[in-house]
């Protein structure tokens, strides 16, 4: 007789039940056990090896729930049980293993238990697992539980440990080089770690220039410490070599992950850059793009806030029951639950709203993952894997290639790794870049430009442009049209954390001459946009070594200048053209200042202008052609020079008539106008 609580989890179960939208009463599931229903006396024991049953008001089952992977159409995932609680929900998944078990709760789910199940280990040894597992066959009684992967209880096991190896084999031998970089030995960067094994202790060493073998290298948050880093005083005690314990823990972790995969040689920035030399350090920031593109893999520390955390973290959603039940037919099979995954990072490692993702925070970080290769992602969650062509997590571990193409951080890899890439392309993808850039945190407010020197120095490959400050000479009307994000929204919080800049950093054109996130405007990225200046001359001067850092830079344009004054909620025309008087030029909130400015009292009195970038035009190229928008920069006259101007914010002028903007070049003045 079929169970009208469970239905006995076949594929074809009604939406009744345990399947209704309100789903049954725990005590329903009991009863329902308790008559010798073995499939709900399995899901009574699950569910009650992960919450206490005072606390839960009702238990509803989803299912079947098939994949949406192509290459699996018709596969089904594990089956979901919603437990509703006094405050909240939960979710379990209950799936079989498809391969060898790992370690696990072991729990005894019989017919004849009390209803509440004593949980108890049972360890390997016992005679009652010895008898368990003579008896244990393949099992599919119950269609709705389907085949599923193990994630492992701990990143460093040798199980998790196998599944990397396995997956750097698959991309090293079955994926075109066009995708994934052949196993071949490159230049070796000035430093690296020999990683040594465990009658070796790791050491630094100098490889001679043009030295070629192959490493890893580390993506990771410093966190606030630095206990362990090379400098100009122990360089050479660390070529003599270091132990391994006196690393901070997630060095320490890359480094076994290293020796694991047979990798010789480990780059760890705290380690390789002698961090009290400021040429050192300059001339190895500028050489982050050749470190990580280089590089095997990259090992990346995701959810660890510093160095001392470690690569192997876990979290509660790895915890996985093992049930071994009684089924009708007498034969005893095994059951695995576990939390089920709520969210995904990078669009296809599960995660839970436990984990934070503290890597994808950090600026520095943003480089090291997109110039990669390939990524060996340690997550509180799970272990996962990326390279040019697949992606794969512990929980779906045959690779795909049907999450890479949704992966932000991919589509910036294969832009820059596709050699017809249009200029045109480039140029968006690197304002996109900028964009997520300047949302992350840099605990080095100076670290703005160098944390992106890297990608600067890939993109300069591609674009075959004059790099200006995280700009480029090549589209630089766009380039220009930036904004403080910072009195938009709110959404900025982590940027505005970002501590000031000095004088002198950067020219005032520059997005890096501010702190915190800027986003571009919508009309950089039009194909209707039109150019409002003429650039005449680019002087840049680099302050240190690193060609891609800080420094002073001049561009002289020909443009239209239009005079301004702050009124009380408006800027205000001055009249030109021998006339006379103001007139309503645009609102406040038209304008956003750069932070410096943004006690706009500090303007009142002073003499502004506004220099027109460039516009947007409808129907171009036809009768009804008009310009509907133009965006700018406010700039102010710096004291002693006629025609050289510094920038105060950004400013966006829309027309309602169509020839609005005919009006106000009227009463432009036409001239070379220099930025500093």
């Amino acid at each position: 007789m079929v169970c009208h609580i469970c239905h006995d989890l076949e594929s074809d179960a009604p939406i009744l039940g345990l399947f209704s939208n309100e789903g049954v009463r725990l005590d329903e599931l009991r009863v329902a056990a308790e008559a010798g229903c073995s499939a709900c006396s399995l899901l009574q024991d699950g569910i009650l090896s992960f919450e206490s049953p005072q606390h839960i008001q009702r238990v509803r089952a989803c299912g079947p729930i098939e994949t949406r992977r192509e290459s699996r159409l018709g596969q089904r995932l594990p089956l979901i049980v919603r437990v509703h609680l006094e405050v909240g929900s939960s979710s379990l998944e209950f799936y079989r293993s498809g391969g060898k078990i790992q370690t696990f709760i072991t729990l005894r789910s019989l017919i004849s238990d009390s209803p509440y199940l004593q949980h108890q280990s049972f360890p390997n040894t016992s005679p009652f697992e010895e008898v368990v597992h003579q008896f244990l066959v393949p099992f599919n009684q119950w269609p709705l539980i389907p085949v599923a992967s193990h994630i492992s209880m701990d990143s460093s096991s040798m199980e998790s440990f196998g599944m990397a190896r396995k997956w750097l084999d698959h991309c090293l031998q079955n994926h075109p080089t066009n995708l994934c970089a052949p196993k071949v030995d490159s230049i070796l960067p000035t430093r690296v770690i020999c990683v040594g094994n465990t009658s070796q202790n790791p050491f630094i060493y100098e490889p001679p220039p043009g030295k070629f073998g192959t490493y890893a290298a580390l993506s990771y948050c410093w966190g606030k410490s630095r206990v362990f880093t090379t400098t100009i005083s122990t360089l050479i005690q660390r070529k003599m070599g270091f132990a391994l314990n006196e690393l901070p823990k997630t060095c320490r972790d890359a480094i076994t992950v290293a020796r694991e995969l047979s990798i010789p040689y480990l780059w760890i920035d705290s380690l390789c850059i002698i961090q009290d030399s400021q040429a050192d350090w300059e001339t190895e920031a500028g050489q982050m793009c050749s470190v990580y593109q280089n590089a095997l893999l990259t090992i990346a520390a995701v959810d660890s806030p510093n160095s001392n955390s470690g690569l192997f973290l876990t979290c509660p959603s790895r915890k996985t029951i093992k049930l071994e039940s009684l089924a009708n037919d007498g034969r005893i099979c095994e059951i695995f639950v576990r939390r089920a995954h709520t969210s995904c990072q990078f669009n296809f490692v599960h995660t839970h709203p436990e984990t934070h993702c503290i890597l994808t925070t950090r600026g520095w970080t943003l480089q090291e993952v997109i110039l990669s290769q390939r990524m060996l992602w340690f997550t509180a969650s799970e272990l996962a894997w990326e390279c040019g062509a697949e992606s794969a997590c512990e929980c779906d571990a045959t690779p795909t290639s049907e999450w890479i193409c949704q992966s932000d951080t991919r589509l910036m890899r294969t832009t820059l790794t596709r050699t017809s890439s249009h200029s045109t392309d480039l140029h968006h993808s690197w304002r996109a870049l900028v964009q997520e850039f300047t949302r992350r945190d840099l605990t080095q407010a100076t670290d703005r430009l160098p944390a992106i020197s890297g990608l600067a120095a890939s993109f300069k490959r591609h674009i075959n442009s004059t790099y200006l400050f995280g700009l480029w000479k090549d589209e630089l009307e766009r380039h220009l049209l930036w904004c403080s994000d910072s009195f938009r929204n709110s959404a900025s919080q982590i940027s505005c954390r970002s501590p000031s800049l000095g004088q002198g950093y950067a020219p005032s054109w520059s997005w890096a001459s501010i702190p915190g996130a800027i986003w571009f405007s919508n009309l950089a990225n039009q194909t209707n946009f039109v150019s409002g200046l003429e650039i005449l001359q680019v002087e840049v001067s680099q302050k240190g070594d690193n060609p891609y850092g800080p420094g002073t830079g001049t561009i002289i344009v020909r443009g239209s200048l239009i005079s301004l004054e702050l009124g009380v909620a408006e800027f205000l025309s001055v009249a030109t053209n021998n006339t006379e008087g103001t007139d309503h030029f645009c609102s406040m909130d038209d304008w956003l200042p750069d932070p410096e400015f943004a006690d706009r009292e500090c303007l009142v009195g002073k003499p502004l202008f506004f220099l027109a970038i460039g516009f947007l035009v409808k129907f171009p190229n036809s009768a009804q052609s008009s310009i509907s928008l133009c965006d700018g920069l406010l700039l102010q006259q710096l004291g002693g020079a006629h025609n050289t101007f510094s920038r105060l914010g950004f400013i966006e002028v829309h027309f309602d008539r169509g020839n609005g903007w005919g009006i106000w070049e009227q009463n432009s003045v036409k001239q070379r106008v220099l930025l500093v």
